[in-house]
């Protein structure tokens, strides 16, 4: 059965950070800044977000090591997710109106 809603989680790894020990694995090597968001969809077009959160992560065993604050990042990053996640909701939004706009025009005798 195809399930046509929901709720996915995606991570998006950002850029290399300094070296720190991870305390999952215990590897010295560089940590990454990654964004782990959720967002709602339907069929396969993403509708909006439901929630954001950053992350320093081990590059070795991808474990979330220290969780950060997102006013903080968001003030020094421009948002790393794509607009298609945040605002795919205005696609079928379009072309439900592009559909009833030539019917109200035709309807009241403008068209």
């Amino acid at each position: 059965m195809w399930v046509v809603f929901g709720i996915k989680d995606k991570i998006i790894y950002l850029f290399e950070l300094d070296i720190q020990e991870c305390p999952y694995c215990g590897n010295m090597d560089n940590t990454l800044l990654s964004v782990r968001f959720s967002y709602a969809y339907v069929w396969v077009l993403p509708l909006f977000l439901t929630a954001r959160q950053y992350f320093i992560t081990c590059s070795v065993c991808k474990q979330h090591i220290i969780t950060l604050n997102n006013k903080i990042i968001d003030k020094k990053l421009k948002s790393p997710i794509p607009w298609i996640y945040k605002f795919g909701w205005v696609i079928p939004v379009g072309l439900i109106f592009s559909c009833l706009i030539p019917t109200v025009l035709d309807s009241i005798g403008m068209l």
